[in-house]
């Protein structure tokens, strides 16, 4: 307890085996230099290679993965068969894209491809498999958010949107449920934490506490939260009817209006560690090692400055120094 506020502590944490499929609450996950232990290390790609995720194919959130104590994969979906996945590592490999990049995947084989197919409805899914010598760094396109850390390091990642840890607080999502009508939540429903897919939970806090967040320590690691994150189209599906929503059962438009400061409506922090062992455990006790100046949490909500700002930037300072020199001018010819 500090000045009567409980100490922080993980309330829950989860790997997601397969991208965009159902996560598996876990009370215990091993940390990686790339991630947790078996997060996002397959993927379904579609006829053509390209990953699929909830945004375009929503009924994935319906495959449930687990994993083995010896690390076997394993799917249920409503209706079909469950099957079990051995690892297939050194077989064929697959040029797959995800988001714009093409990386090497390793193929699943055929009996998970046609288990997908016949699932999802589509022909020609396949399940790919993460290659450590897949080369793809954690950047959003825009590195300013990493650079902060003042390291020369790449975090090479497996599957996830853009870096290998997301962290979420209850308190935030409390908030979150609180401040929607009647109107944008029906009786009855409630915004999950599952509609924003993060890794570990963490429970008393204040809401939205986690944007001043630099450094934490979580049990025996240290994460660094690079970022808020900019959340996209999954958290208006509604993970029991696999439907995106519309105004009412949705928290993005309430995100919108309070939580979109020009890169999209915010909700959790995408995180990294220079840590490439230990583990996290619910009920492990949460620290804030440093936190965020005024100044960065201002740079983490905008969005990223267009090509040209500089320039711009540039011109106005060369216009404010020539005016500057004509008024010093001016009044030198008044004295004079």
């Amino acid at each position: 307890f500090f000045f009567g506020f409980p100490q922080m502590e993980v309330t829950a944490v989860y790997v997601y085996p397969v991208k965009s499929c159902k996560g598996v609450k876990v009370d215990t996950a091993q940390v990686t230099e790339l991630g947790f232990k078996y997060d996002r290390e397959w993927m379904v790609v579609d006829k053509k290679n390209v990953c699929v995720t909830l945004r375009t194919v929503p009924t994935l959130g319906f495959i449930q993965p687990e994993i083995s104590s010896d690390g076997t994969l394993g799917l249920n979906a409503p209706d079909m068969p469950s099957i079990t996945v051995p690892t297939q590592t050194g077989g064929k490999t697959l040029n797959v894209k995800i988001f714009g990049l093409t990386i090497p995947a390793a193929d699943q084989g055929d009996e998970v491809a046609q288990w997908l197919s016949q699932f999802l409805k589509e022909d020609g899914m396949r399940l790919v498999h993460y290659v450590p010598t897949c080369g793809r760094i954690a950047d959003d396109g825009n590195d300013r958010w990493v650079s902060r850390l003042k390291s020369s390091k790449e975090w090479q990642v497996k599957f996830p949107d853009e870096y290998p840890w997301l962290i979420a607080t209850d308190a935030s999502l409390k908030a979150l449920n609180a401040s929607l009508t009647k109107e944008e939540l029906p009786e009855g429903k409630t915004i999950t934490m599952s509609r924003f897919r993060p890794n570990i939970v963490v429970g008393n806090t204040k809401a939205w506490e986690e944007d001043q967040w630099g450094e934490l320590h979580v049990g025996s690691v240290n994460f660094h939260c690079v970022k808020a994150c900019g959340r996209c189209a999954i958290p208006t599906i509604d993970p029991e009817t696999a439907e995106f929503q519309g105004t009412t059962n949705n928290p993005i438009p309430f995100l919108t209006k309070k939580r979109d400061f020009g890169r999209g409506p915010l909700f959790g922090q995408a995180a990294v560690s220079f840590y490439t062992s230990g583990t996290v455990s619910v009920g492990d006790k949460v620290n804030v090692v440093s936190r965020r100046s005024e100044y960065e949490q201002a740079e983490d909500r905008r969005a990223p400055p267009p090509a040209w700002l500089p320039i711009r930037q540039t011109m106005w300072l060369g216009v404010g120094v020539v005016a500057a020199f004509a008024v010093a001018l001016h009044i030198r010819q008044k004295k004079n």
